[in-house]
C-alpha cells in the first residue's frame, strides 16, 4: 500500500530547491567520477590511491621520517579512511598483490593485522602523487585562493550538516520500530 504525498502550495517552491539540491549533488558526484576516469592514473585506482597515501601520512606520524616498511594497523588505517575495513582490506589485497604493500600479524593482539608500505609501492606511490598533486594543484591556482578556502569552509559546514542529518535521521528511525 503506497501513502499519497500531498504538497501544500507553501512548500512546493522548498520541494523545488530540495530538487535542485540533490540534482546539484548528482551532478557533482557525476563529473567528479568523470575526472577520476580522466586524470592521469599511472598505477593506482582511487581507493588504492587514498589508501596509500593514508597509510604513508601514519607511518610517517608514528615513525617519522620514511614511511617504508613501517606498520600501521588495518584497524586504524580504515578508521583514517573512515571506511569499513573491508575496503581497506579490498584495497590492501589488490596493492599486495602488486608488492605495494605488505601484512604482517599484530604480535600484541592476536586478532590484529598490520600492514606497510613496500620500498617499491612508496616510489610508485611518490610518482603517482606527483602527477596527481599536479593536477589537483594547477586546478585549484586557477580557483584562486579565496575561492579555494571558501570551498574548503563550506564543504566542510555542508558536510558535517549532511552528517547531523543522517544521524538525526537513524535515530528517528530506531525509535519508528
Amino acid at each position: 500500500m503506497f501513502t499519497k504525498l500531498t504538497i501544500a502550495e507553501g512548500e512546493i517552491s522548498t520541494q523545488r530547491e530540495n530538487e535542485e539540491n540533490i540534482q546539484t549533488v548528482i551532478a557533482m558526484h557525476r563529473r567528479i567520477k568523470k575526472l577520476q576516469a580522466v586524470q592521469k592514473q599511472k598505477y593506482f585506482s582511487i581507493s588504492e590511491f587514498f589508501t596509500m597515501s593514508k597509510l604513508f601520512m601514519l607511518a610517517s606520524e608514528q615513525y617519522g621520517g620514511d614511511a617504508a616498511e613501517k606498520y600501521v594497523s588495518m584497524k586504524k588505517l580504515s578508521q583514517a579512511l573512515n571506511v569499513s575495513p573491508a575496503m581497506v582490506t579490498k584495497s590492501v589485497n589488490a596493492l599486495e598483490k602488486r608488492e605495494c604493500v605488505r601484512r604482517a600479524s599484530d604480535s600484541s593482539d592476536r586478532r590484529g593485522v598490520n600492514v606497510c608500505l613496500t620500498q617499491k609501492g612508496l616510489e610508485l606511490w611518490k610518482e603517482e602523487y606527483n602527477i596527481r598533486g599536479e593536477f589537483i594543484k594547477n586546478a585549484f591556482a586557477r580557483f584562486g585562493k579565496d575561492k579555494t578556502r571558501q570551498l574548503h569552509s563550506l564543504t566542510e559546514e555542508l558536510l558535517e550538516l549532511m552528517e547531523q542529518e543522517a544521524e538525526n535521521s537513524k535515530n528517528t528511525d530506531t525509535t519508528k520500530g
